[in-house]
């Protein structure tokens, strides 16, 4: 497959759009995981979907800087996970973007 096949590819799933409520159990869309939690292939919860995106404004958050791949990315949506260190339930912000509805 071709570099710009597959960036094409890859920017048609990232657009694909899913509309998300809690209680959905979510996953990794394939090559989106730009994060350490959830694992690949380990679903999350949505805890809510907010109406507006927040995006980082805090000097210290590493997604303020704009060589940061996170920079202004759209967290859009809470996921809930288990943290696998001492099983408690630990809730995030994501770009949805990169979910897609859990399979089992």
């Amino acid at each position: 497959m071709s570099e710009k096949h597959a960036l094409v590819k890859a920017f048609e799933k990232f657009s694909e759009k899913h509309e998300f409520k809690p209680g959905d159990l979510v996953t990794w869309k394939p090559g989106m995981k730009n994060r350490t939690v959830p694992k690949l292939g380990e679903p999350a919860v949505v805890v809510e979907v907010l109406a507006e995106p927040i995006l980082s404004e805090h000097p210290n958050d590493r997604a303020h800087f704009p060589g940061s791949p996170y920079y202004r990315e759209p967290r859009d949506i809470k996921l809930g996970v288990i943290d696998d260190r001492n099983d408690d339930f630990t809730v995030f912000h994501f770009d949805s973007r990169r979910f897609e509805l859990y399979v089992d």
